[in-house]
Parts: C-alpha cells; structure tokens; sequence
C-alpha cells in the first residue's frame, strides 16, 4: 500500500469538502436568500451531479486520461451510495441532460418541498433539492468511510488520484 495513502484521501476529502461542496452549498445559501422566487437551484443540482461524477471516478479508479465507462461508475456510485435513488434517471435525465445541454430530461426538480422528494408524478421522479444534498453528502461520508477498510477501494483511490485526479488548489495574488 502507498505510505502516503492517509496523506492523500486527506487532501482529496478536505479539498473537496471545501472547494465542491462548500461552492454547492454557497450557491445554494444564495438562492435561499433571493425574495424575488424567481430563482431555482438549478445550478446547485448540476453541481451535485458533477460532485457525484467526481467521487465515482475514485470509486472506479478511473483514470482521468481515458473516460471509458463514466455512465457505468456514475450509475454503480448511486447504487452503491444512495439508496432509494435510481441510478439510471440520474444520470439519464440529471446529470447527462443537465449537463450536456442544460436541459432536464423526465425529471422534477425543486427545492424546500420535501414532501415531494422521490415520489413520481405522472411517471416522472421529483426531486427535492435540501434531500438531495444531504443524501448525497451522507453517501460521500459513506465512501470515505469505507475507504478507510476496503482494499480494493484504496487501490481504485489511489488510481485515480496518480492520475491526476485530483483538484489541484491554486491561488493567484495580485
């Protein structure tokens, strides 16, 4: 095993912690703040869904120089992580449609309605923004958790993180 192994899933979880889901979290303080209700955390949902894509990477152990199989390490990472989830509306009609074209696909998005969250209207799944998040923070701690006994996820970590996978912190002074 890598000696520096503690030292990386240190900077990995805390750049993370403080450059992803503090940013997810700021962006989504701001909206909350917005009287007008003419705001949606549209942007806050993306980010979580790249926050998800990011995390699966070092699931997998993906090598950032080859994107093969992404859909499947999104997907395996939601399974895995997120229960009461399904992973195939998430990364179909969130995080591919989203993304890639800033559109939604079959999918219902809000925020402060909890009372809505994972249930389906019409066949279509809503999801509730503050549900969200935390779901997806719990299932973060979850690997990271797991990250601590599991092998064969410290071995896929460390891939990633050789590849450089990592969000590398830098800062300009002016």
């Amino acid at each position: 095993m890598d000696p520096d192994f503690l030292s990386k899933k240190a900077y990995v979880k805390t750049t993370f912690d403080g450059w992803v889901e503090d940013s997810i979290f700021y962006i989504y303080q701001g909206l909350k703040e917005d009287k007008s209700n003419k705001t949606t955390p549209l942007m806050a949902y993306l980010l979580v869904s790249c926050a998800i894509d990011f995390i699966a990477g070092f699931y997998a152990g993906r090598d950032t120089k080859n994107s093969t199989g992404l859909g499947k390490q999104y997907k395996d990472f939601v399974r895995n992580f997120m229960a009461g989830y399904d992973e195939d509306i998430l990364y179909k009609h969130l995080r591919c449609a989203l993304a890639h074209n800033f559109a939604l696909g079959d999918i219902l998005l809000t925020h402060n309605n909890s009372s809505v969250h994972l249930k389906k209207y019409k066949g279509v799944l809503a999801l509730n923004f503050e549900n969200f998040f935390n779901d997806y923070k719990i299932a973060v701690e979850k690997y990271f958790s797991m990250l601590d006994i599991d092998i064969d996820l410290q071995n896929k970590f460390l891939k990633r993180y050789n590849s450089g996978g990592v969000l590398t912190v830098r800062s300009v002074i002016i």
